[in-house]
């Protein structure tokens, strides 16, 4: 696969993740929904709904601050938006052999995780 062929397919496979999630956490369909609650939720970072509907249709990908703004809004791991994977910290822990909890834990919702953070804190005070 060539790199405009290998770009093509990553600005396609952000869109249905984006759009997926949209979808599933917040019921928004189109790119002027996107836009307008984006906006209401990160003014600082205001977009276009012209913007959005290349988010969207897979013509573009936001700029990190962006998608890590999305994450955060739509409870998703960044990398993960972004990439489709969870991240480069698996090819570390698979060494040990823990890379299925490590997979099941980055698959939790972003509160959920946080939940798992304080849970083992906790056993880890008592360890």
């Amino acid at each position: 696969m060539n790199n405009t062929a290998a770009a093509n397919e990553a600005r396609v496979q952000f869109s249905e993740r984006l759009l997926n999630r949209m979808q599933n956490t917040y019921q928004l369909a189109g790119a002027t929904e996107l836009a307008r609650k984006f906006n209401h939720k990160f003014p600082h970072l205001h977009i276009t709904s012209h913007a959005a509907r290349k988010w969207l249709v897979g013509e573009s990908i936001p700029t990190q601050e962006k998608i890590i703004a999305l994450a955060e809004w739509l409870e998703v791991d960044p990398w993960w938006l972004r990439y489709g994977s969870t991240g480069p910290l698996l090819s570390t822990v698979s060494d040990y052999g823990d890379d299925s909890l490590v997979k099941d834990v980055l698959i939790l919702q972003v509160h959920d995780r946080k939940i798992l953070r304080a849970f083992l804190d906790l056993l880890l005070k008592q360890a």
